[in-house]
């Protein structure tokens, strides 16, 4: 929620909001770009031992039942689209977003860069022949399929082969070798029937060492802030898994 400069965050619980809205005067105006909420339901039903039970939730207005209106996501071959925005997989694997409200296409929004790493288990140390540049990931092959298609949420699911060099090489660690292996990655995007914004899950199949795989985006501006993610490792499958 926001009114004038103050923000009111809503991701605090309802309690706490309404304690930030006491302070101001009766006669203030809010404005909030809030979406959905989450809420935790405690409700009485019979859960037998080892087995299940089905709940039904309905929308009540006047004494009568509302029907719920999803017909606002639509998903196809290679695109997703809700009144906010509009996704679209290219056959190169790229991801391009259109944000209707603005009219401004983000073209190539999520990308992979693979560095090269020589450093130890603390620190991270590229190879002098490599840059930020020249490392972005190009795929071998693409594929692409549609897994979801509302009605409250649209899912495509994009895999990557990428070829990759195995590991430094032994006698010179300021190169990689000559050996390449297949690099593979998997991410499915999401968009939901009325939310202002799309949604990636991404999961890794790494069998290459001294390397430093991150997700790389491309912005028409200067972002001021870092965010970050903690990945799962598998040690068992060798597999990594990040949101």
């Amino acid at each position: 929620m926001k009114c004038g400069d103050i923000a009111l965050e809503s991701s605090h619980t309802i309690d706490k909001i309404i304690e930030e809205i006491s302070c101001f005067p009766d006669d203030t105006v809010f404005k909030t770009n809030t979406y959905f909420l989450r809420l935790h339901l405690l409700i009485p039903a019979f859960l037998p031992a080892y087995g299940y039970t089905l709940v039904k939730l309905f929308a009540v207005k006047n004494n009568k039942l509302v029907e719920p209106n999803f017909n606002n996501i639509e998903a196809g071959e290679g695109f997703l689209e809700n009144r906010f925005i509009r996704v679209e997989v290219n056959k190169k694997g790229k991801v391009n977003l259109f944000h209707k409200e603005s009219g401004k296409i983000f073209s190539d929004i999520h990308n992979f860069q693979n560095q090269a790493d020589r450093g130890d288990t603390y620190d991270f140390c590229p190879i002098n022949s490599e840059n930020e540049t020249n490392t972005i990931l190009q795929p071998k092959s693409v594929e692409t399929m549609l897994l979801e298609k509302g009605p409250v949420r649209g899912c495509i699911k994009v895999s990557y082969i990428f070829e990759l060099p195995k590991e430094l090489d032994s006698e010179n660690r300021d190169v990689r070798s000559g050996e390449t292996v297949n690099f593979i990655i998997e991410k499915k995007i999401f968009v939901l029937w009325d939310t202002p914004f799309v949604e990636f899950e991404t999961r890794v199949h790494n069998n290459v060492k001294d390397n430093r795989l991150r997700m790389y985006a491309r912005v028409p501006f200067h972002t001021e802030h870092r965010v970050r993610r903690k990945v799962l490792y598998r040690k068992k499958s060798n597999k990594r898994s990040a949101t």
